[in-house]
């Protein structure tokens, strides 16, 4: 059964706005969602261990993170 020009553009029509909907609305759904959900750990704590993770030597030895 073969498709008359006029469902066929409307096929088109309707895939092309919902190919723009998910473009432009990914990411906003992404932070709704994630605004939503409540916290796991907080920022700090997380950038504190990213922190200590990233003053590693490349032997493996922690580097003396103390402030003085």
């Amino acid at each position: 059964m073969a498709l008359s020009d006029v469902t066929k553009e409307r096929i088109t029509s309707a895939q092309q706005l919902a190919q723009t909907i998910i473009h432009w609305g990914w990411v906003p759904l992404v932070v709704f969602v994630g605004l939503r959900s409540a916290p796991n750990t907080s920022f700090i704590k997380y950038a504190d261990q990213s922190a200590s993770v990233m003053m590693r030597t490349r032997d493996g030895q922690d580097r003396d993170t103390t402030l003085e």
